[in-house]
């Protein structure tokens, strides 16, 4: 069972997709469905933890990257 997140934790959460979402012009509802598909699809190869997938953009001069942590399950 996995704890409660803190309140901190949860606004720091919706601030960072708030932030996403100005970065690669996504709405918070469709990077909410993107992090979602990305779970379903690497699901069906790998043990994963689909509810704690982060995902990140970073930025360079001439480009974007959407960086994804996915964190595995231990095969039981």
């Amino acid at each position: 069972m996995t704890p409660r997140k803190k309140s901190k934790e949860i606004a720091k959460e919706r601030l960072r997709v708030i932030l996403i979402h100005d970065r690669i012009e996504l709405s918070p509802h469709e990077l909410k469905n993107l992090k979602h598909d990305i779970g379903q699809i690497l699901s069906k190869y790998l043990r994963i933890d689909s509810k704690e997938i982060d995902l990140k953009v970073s930025r360079e001069v001439n480009s974007m990257a959407l960086e994804a942590k996915i964190p595995f399950r231990r095969p039981s």
